[in-house]
Formats: C-alpha cells, sequence, structure tokens
C-alpha cells in the first residue's frame, strides 16, 4: 500500500483549496468520493469525482442539508479494517471502506445570536453542524 487513501470523501462548506487537495488525492490513486456541491466544484475543476448519490442511491433532500446520512455512507466510514466480518459485510453490498472524510460544517457558530427561532436557525445549518448544542433535559417530577 501506498500510505494514501484508497478511497476519501469529502463535504466541504468551504471549498478553498478543495480542488489541490483532491487533485493530489487522485494523483496517488485515491477514489474520490463527494457530496453535492462539492461535487460539482471538483468536477468544473476536472477532477474525476463519483457524486455521494452514487453510494446512497438517493439524492439531497430538505434544500442539501441531509446528504451523507445513510448506511451506505457511515458503513465504508465506520468498517473495521482488520474485522473480516465487517468487510464481508460491505462486500456484500457493493461498498468499499472510505479511508478519509474531510468535512467542512457551514458555519452557524456565530450565527444562532440572531436568529430568534430554532426553526430559523434549522434552515440555516448542516444535518450534522451543532449550531445548536445539546437540547435541554427535562425531568420529571
Amino acid at each position: 500500500m501506498s500510505g494514501w487513501p484508497r478511497s476519501a470523501l469529502l463535504s466541504l462548506s468551504d471549498k478553498t483549496g478543495a480542488a489541490d487537495f483532491a487533485r493530489a488525492l487522485a494523483a496517488h490513486g485515491t477514489r474520490v468520493v463527494a457530496s453535492g456541491g462539492t461535487a460539482k466544484h471538483l468536477a468544473a475543476a476536472g477532477i474525476a469525482v463519483t457524486p455521494v448519490e452514487s453510494l446512497t442511491g438517493f439524492p439531497e433532500m430538505l434544500g442539501g442539508r441531509v446528504k451523507t446520512l445513510h448506511p451506505h455512507v457511515h458503513g465504508p466510514i465506520l468498517a473495521r479494517r482488520g474485522e473480516p466480518g465487517d468487510l464481508a459485510t460491505l462486500a456484500e453490498r457493493g461498498l468499499e471502506p472510505l479511508d478519509l472524510v474531510a468535512v467542512t460544517l457551514y458555519p452557524s457558530r456565530s450565527a444562532p445570536a440572531a436568529w430568534t427561532t430554532r426553526a430559523r436557525s434549522r434552515r440555516s445549518t448542516s444535518a450534522a453542524s451543532p449550531c445548536c448544542g445539546p437540547r435541554p433535559r427535562t425531568t420529571s417530577t
């Protein structure tokens, strides 16, 4: 093995340097998988990219906030490389491990003070973004 990942998932709100990063990965034989806008950005830069929808068989939804929340993405990320059962499960489904994940979340940490409702914050937040912090616990008396 060359030391480079065999496959990588890129899901970037900030695409600064993304094309150079993906180009370096691809030059070393890494299969680049990317979500929505990232895939479009990389393809426009002439980089071979596999859209995440080709893994999930499902399009983005909820205005692009849900793209990678799928077993065909999380399974390849979480599969233990030294566990034959995990690798067999991936193979049964035609999946390969995802060795590297690069994510930049939407810049939502600085915005919540300006939002007056949780619904407004939800409209501007990635499904994976921790914008609103933990929900308060309720206790029963």
